[in-house]
């Protein structure tokens, strides 16, 4: 879609038709001044006209060697082909002006050649955006942005094209996926356009575009009810502009139309194809019949047809729309919107089932939005980068792969290769994109739109046999964690540079400033708190980019070991011999599982799945809690023969498995799965049932390659534990640490943290004393961290979930928190981290990158193992099994291994029938390094010995001397 011109074009006429002085009257000013009127005159209405006059302004300019006037010309040939969307012509002006202005700039006053370079600065950005360039638009906007707000004052102009820049980097990061960053910069123009208007003593402006794009980023984004909400004003206030005065309001009129157009898409994906016509026929007669923005009204209306069952309709429609843009035209602006009507035509033919036309129908796509591709053989794919149209390009690919898998043409090619090759265009893609985002919610959307890819790369190599398993695990692992990987590098990365203490202390800082930032953006209920919270975000933003930019100068191993975000090597990971590692891979269609023990043969299963599947794995957890025991026998017999006995039928001599669960699965316990089924029965004893436990020790992480930066060992030298024990004065005493509104008294928390020190050597911190600030002034000097208290989760939003701990003593609030923004922007190399509290491992399911829960948080922040829980637990149950834990990691056992243990200590002892119930001992699981805490340390305590033995052979070598 063409993108709005604001106030751009009105700032240029203001400053062109002015250029020429006032004193001026001889009959050559009086011609030009005559030329620059039929400018005006004709710039939006006749293209033809406008380029007539132009010709004559330019050559007589020329020769009379008037510089200043001449290149004002080119700058009206700029706007006015811009504006015709003339893109070739625009940039041969542009070309043409800066050759101009490098050749004869020093006949210019300085401020007048500072002028003129600035907007043709301008100019070029706006180029690039018509293009596709978005890092060249990206740049120049940036460097005009900071560059204005460098300034003590603006003047009218300035501070409108303040607001444009604004507006353009709002664009771009839109275009290129980055929602979150885009309502940043849309909210930041909306502010210093309403500054504009107040400093001109005007209540308000047109407020429309920036309106609009807010709504348009969180369309994008999932979030309906709230882009309709920022929609419906933008529409009323842009018609109401444009009706107003129709032939003032040009600018107003393009930018009515993308209202309508995106009104009308928004209905259409709604299922509401009336109202979407509606708007769509609406705005149509404001388009003229030969501009692109008409052929635009086409795509979305065949869009609608398509969807409506009317292919006749929509192809017609389309194709009339196709022929208006390629007739006698090599016009490089509408590839963009070539690329989508092809898209279009492939997804018209795809539903009529002829796949043949849609292959090659998506094949010209390509064409269109990828860089010097000019390939009509299917089995040939562009060089993809993420500065060309990535979100429209990952979906022209995705759907050639799927043609190409399912549909392929009816010949003797080896077209189960070229979907695979297909679908590795897709995947680096995807790769590209990744590097260029600075958001983790960015990152995590363009997961969730990658993933249809993913599982058809997973599907073809299913197809292709049993020696490519190990592609499989490379497509899984890129599908997994993408945000927490790369914030664990960046983590890293920091702590092995040598980056001075003083800036890493700076980076932690602002960290938790912007997760503060948005975990309040979340709670904001007005438009004020919307965009002076935003205002806020962009400041922090901008200080921090700035500092990791300069880390990446300064510190060439930083940079390296940030950006190396590499899938690790099978054989990097240090596997025991009686362990199995199992990762899942969840998608639309089919269940994947990638299996892989020491010295074994790889192995890529597809697993049966359906929706009851699905949802059994959702709910078992609730099940167990709700204490639903036919529903949980039946369930997980069901769900452990399709999940797991596929693979551990060949299975022998395992002890251990690691489990890299995808999706829901992160919600299921898997250690109690029954691994037979179990007739119902009225008993409440649950000592003899087959849980999986009774086998194996089960353990999870994020992907394999967060476990590789889970093995990495801490450069600092620590105590062993710190135990958080908070008292609380909740109105009731109550046995379980599960809170909405109010927290309850803990019995048996203090008692459960003081055998942990049984075990381990350490410090306790209870009652009243156990305050937030006292954790984080301590916690770095420690290795394990026990904290037994209560925690909320907040699936809505997830950095506002929160542990709890003792309000200070001179304090009246009944608790403090410990929200997971503030963990985010923590350092916390700790061994194991032990959140003996509610629900601190489940969370919201974000498609690709996991469950959003307590455990992720301190994970982020550099945990390098973690014990949480899956619903909420019973205190007196929590307490002894934590001291039977730590009982066993002192004995030298692996985590996973003590925690099972613990569990089956726990089942065997359990003080009556009723406390055997799964509910009271199976919500703990373990993640991350399970290696074991002697074997960890062992190598200090080598260390000291050798320092030891040292100390003592010199002693006595001086002796004897």
């Amino acid at each position: 879609m063409k993108n709005p011109k604001p106030y751009w074009y009105i700032l240029l006429a203001m400053l062109v038709t002015g250029s020429l002085s006032a004193q001026q009257t001889d009959p050559d000013s009086v011609r030009i001044e005559g030329y620059y009127q039929q400018l005006g005159q004709h710039c939006y209405t006749n293209l033809d006209s406008t380029l007539h006059y132009l010709d004559l302004l330019l050559e007589e300019t020329h020769e009379l060697g008037w510089t200043e006037e001449e290149s004002y010309a080119y700058l009206w040939g700029i706007l006015c082909t811009g504006y015709h969307d003339q893109i070739d012509l625009k940039y041969e002006f542009l070309s043409n002006a800066e050759q101009l202005l490098t050749e004869k700039g020093a006949e210019l006053t300085p401020e007048t050649q500072a002028a003129i370079a600035l907007d043709l600065r301008m100019h070029w950005g706006d180029y690039y955006m018509e293009t596709g360039g978005y890092n060249g638009a990206l740049d120049i906007y940036e460097s005009l942005a900071m560059a204005l707000e460098d300034k003590a004052a603006l003047s009218d102009e300035e501070f409108q094209r303040l607001v444009i820049s604004y507006q353009y980097l709002a664009t771009i990061h839109r275009l290129r996926g980055s929602y979150k960053e885009a309502i940043d910069y849309s909210f930041r123009a909306l502010n210093y356009e309403r500054q504009y208007y107040a400093s001109r003593g005007e209540a308000e402006g047109d407020e429309s575009l920036a309106y609009s794009r807010i709504a348009n980023a969180y369309w994008l984004m999932g979030e309906r009810a709230r882009a309709l909400s920022f929609y419906r004003p933008a529409f009323r206030r842009a018609r109401e502009a444009y009706l107003a005065d129709p032939a003032g309001k040009s600018r107003v009129r393009k930018r009515l139309i993308n209202m309508g157009q995106e009104l009308g898409r928004y209905y259409r994906e709604l299922s509401r194809a009336d109202s979407a016509l509606y708007f769509l026929d609406a705005v149509a007669p404001y388009a003229l019949p030969d501009e692109p923005v008409s052929q635009e009204i086409r795509l979305e209306k065949a869009k609608v047809w398509r969807q409506m069952g009317q292919f006749a309709k929509a192809r017609d429609t389309l194709q009339l729309a196709i022929a208006k843009l390629e007739e006698g035209t090599q016009n490089r602006g509408n590839d963009f919107l070539l690329g989508q009507l092809y898209n279009e035509k492939g997804d018209i033919y795809s539903a009529r089932q002829s796949y043949a036309e849609a292959l090659r129908a998506y094949q010209r796509a390509l064409t269109f939005l990828s860089d010097d591709f000019t390939a009509e053989d299917p089995a040939q794919n562009p060089l993809v980068t993420a500065g060309t149209a990535p979100q429209q390009l990952l979906y022209t690919l995705t759907q050639k792969t799927r043609i190409l898998l399912h549909h392929p043409p009816e010949n003797t090619a080896d077209w189960l290769a070229a979907a695979w090759v297909t679908a590795q265009t897709g995947m680096q893609l995807v790769d590209s994109i990744k590097l260029s985002y600075t958001s983790d919610y960015d990152k995590q959307y363009l997961l969730e739109d990658s993933y249809q890819l993913y599982e058809l790369a997973l599907e073809i190599i299913h197809r292709q046999g049993s020696d490519r398993a190990e592609a499989a695990f490379k497509v899984m692992e890129s599908s997994k964690a993408v945000a927490l990987y790369a914030a664990v590098r960046d983590l890293h990365a920091r702590n092995y540079a040598k980056v001075p203490e003083r800036e890493l202390e700076k980076v932690r800082r602002l960290q938790y400033q912007l997760a503060r930032i948005d975990a309040q953006l979340d709670q904001a209920t007005t438009e004020e708190q919307q965009i002076t919270r935003r205002e806020k975000k962009l400041a922090i933003k901008q200080e921090y980019d700035a500092l990791i930019r300069s880390f990446e100068q300064k510190y060439p191993d930083y940079y390296r070991l940030k950006y190396d975000q590499s899938i690790v090597d099978l054989q990097d990971i240090d596997l025991s011999d009686d362990q199995l590692l199992v990762e899942y891979f969840v998608g639309d269609q089919h269940l994947y599982a990638f299996v892989y023990a020491s010295g074994s043969v790889l192995r890529l299963l597809q697993l049966p799945w359906n929706a009851d599947l699905q949802q059994w794995a959702a709910e078992l957890k609730n099940d167990i809690y709700r204490q639903n025991d036919q529903a949980f026998a039946e369930k997980s017999f069901a769900l452990y023969e399709a999940l797991l006995a596929p693979i551990l039928a060949d299975a022998d001599d395992l002890r251990r498995i690691l489990i890299i669960p995808d999706g829901v699965l992160g919600y299921l316990p898997f250690d109690i799965l029954l691994t037979e089924a179990v007739a119902p029965s009225s008993s409440t004893n649950f000592r003899d049932y087959p849980f999986l436990v009774r086998q194996l020790a089960v353990s999870q992480n994020f992907s394999l390659s967060m476990l590789r930066e889970m093995q990495i060992k801490p450069k600092n030298d620590t105590d062993e534990v710190l135990a958080f024990a908070p008292s609380f004065s909740g109105s009731n005493a109550i046995a379980e640490r599960s809170d909405r509104a109010v927290l309850g008294e803990l019995l048996f928390n203090e008692e459960e943290a003081a055998a942990v020190l049984q075990s381990f050597e350490g410090r306790l911190v209870a009652d009243r004393q156990a305050t937030k600030d006292e954790f984080l002034a301590l916690a770095s000097r420690y290795r394990i961290y026990h904290i037994a208290s209560h925690a909320v989760v907040d699936d809505a939003a997830p950095n506002n979930s929160y542990i709890a701990f003792a309000s200070p003593p001179d304090s009246s609030a009944g608790f403090s928190r410990l929200y997971s923004y503030e963990i985010l922007a923590q350092s916390f190399p700790a061994d194991l981290v032990v959140l003996s509290a509610c629900e601190t491992g489940v969370g919201k399911v974000v498609r690709g990158e996991g469950i959003m829960s307590l455990a992720r948080a301190f994970s982020y922040a550099g945990a390098r193992s973690l014990v949480t829980s899956l619903w909420n637990i019973n205190d007196q149950s929590g307490q002894q099994l934590m001291a039977e834990f730590y009982r066993q990691l002192s004995a030298g056992l692996p985590k996973d291994e003590a925690l099972r243990q613990a569990k089956l200590s726990y089942l065997e002892n359990a003080p009556d029938n009723a406390r055997t119930h799964p509910k009271y001992w199976a919500a703990f699981i373990p993640t991350g390094n399970m290696e074991s805490l002697s074997a960890e340390w062992r190598w200090q305590w080598v260390m000291l010995g050798l320092v030891v033995a040292g100390f003592f052979y010199f002693f006595l070598l001086k002796k004897r001397n």
